[in-house]
């Protein structure tokens, strides 16, 4: 039979790991920000609006 090594003896013990403080290196502008959470917050309301604009159909009370 083979002999078992510990998983822990296998895997490098690398810890690749990149941080920089301060302020961004590229600057988000205020526009850009206003469309990424106008995206987000539709995204986010879409399917509830949807379902409660058809909440009849969904209850069988379709005219």
């Amino acid at each position: 039979m083979l002999p078992v090594r510990p998983l822990v003896n296998v895997l490098p013990h690398v810890r690749k790991m990149a941080s920089i403080s301060g302020p961004p290196s590229v600057p988000v502008t205020r526009l850009e920000l206003l469309c990424h959470g106008t995206v987000i917050v539709v995204s986010c309301l879409a399917i509830p609006t949807y379902v409660l604009t058809h909440i009849r159909k969904y209850r069988g009370l379709d005219d």
